[in-house]
């Protein structure tokens, strides 16, 4: 599994901004909890101080996500990062890329699962085994069991 993580992030290193991710390790249902703990995925949020979008991404996530942008928008345009954070398709693809270069098990029940990825989406791939806040928790947790992932 690694192995296949390691070559679609050096492929898509090789491409540079590539908007969709090669290998997409996030479900679509773990995407959904991550932005309905982070936001309760409301799209009309927009930039914050530090963060912006649904899913809450600074630019630093964004840039180590592979800087992503929506089609025919160039990543080093101005308000590239905050047109791909509000733009659904585009954040989530940050979210894969980002997955596909930190994702790891931060709980150390030797899986990588969907908490992993929210935890380190949350708290960053060196602090994901602390515990997350209580609003994000929540909100993740209800989400998930929804869903019935773990």
């Amino acid at each position: 599994m690694a192995r296949y993580i390691l070559v679609a992030t050096l492929i898509c290193s090789l491409l540079l901004h590539c908007a969709e991710p090669q290998f997409a390790p996030v479900s679509t249902q773990c995407l959904q909890c991550i932005c309905e703990g982070s936001s309760r995925c409301d799209f009309s949020i927009g930039c914050g101080s530090s963060t912006c979008g649904p899913y809450a991404i600074t630019w630093g996530y964004w840039n180590d996500g592979g800087r992503p942008v929506p089609n025919g928008d160039s990543s080093y345009s101005e308000g590239a990062y905050m047109r791909c954070a509000n733009d659904k398709g585009c954040a989530e693809a940050t979210v894969q890329n980002y997955m596909l270069k930190y994702g790891h098990d931060c709980n150390g029940d030797q899986e990588v699962t969907c908490y992993d990825f929210a935890a380190i989406h949350r708290s960053g791939s060196s602090n994901c085994g602390a515990h997350l806040d209580n609003e994000y928790f929540n909100k993740l947790i209800n989400c998930m069991a929804f869903y019935e992932i773990y």
